[in-house]
């Protein structure tokens, strides 16, 4: 078993490398950082099952893929709000009241859940088909809203 400073200095030799597998899928330095950190207390964690030290790479970089995995998931469940300019021409800067903030609210595939799981799925409704704000003619900052609404157990 690898006692603190073997286990430290072996993550510290392999931090580029480690940082380069996290990257590949997410995206932003703070994801990458917690996949990392995530990745060494497991390893820490579970160094008891690392039979082998000259296996040490292969090992660390498996639990870091879990654990990569584990945040991109976890990302693509959260609200997503942006910011659109309405611009004439695409990339255009325009001002704070020519623009419309949009929220959306990212769920996962429901097409592979059993009969038995999808009971307990969102069932969700709108308050709307669609939202018409008229023009822009002005230099108020119109407002509207669509109401998603879960319907489900969950």
């Amino acid at each position: 078993m690898l006692d603190e400073k073997t286990y430290a200095d072996a993550l510290t030799r392999r931090a580029d490398m480690l940082y380069h597998i996290a990257k590949t899928i997410l995206v932003s330095d703070d994801d990458c950082r917690d996949a990392l950190q995530d990745a060494a207390l497991r390893g820490w964690e579970k160094r008891w099952q690392l039979r082998d030290a000259q296996l040490f790479d292969a090992w660390i970089t498996r639990i870091l893929i879990n654990c990569r995995h584990a945040i991109g998931r976890k990302k693509r469940r959260y609200v997503l709000q942006e910011e659109i300019d309405l611009g004439s021409n695409p990339g255009e800067r325009v001002s704070a009241d020519k623009a419309i903030e949009v929220s959306a609210v990212l769920l996962p595939s429901f097409k592979n859940i059993t009969d038995a799981t999808r009971q307990y799925a969102p069932k969700m409704s709108l308050s709307a088909t669609y939202l018409d704000l008229g023009s822009f003619d002005g230099k108020k900052k119109k407002r509207g809203e669509i109401i998603i609404t879960n319907n489900g157990r969950t």
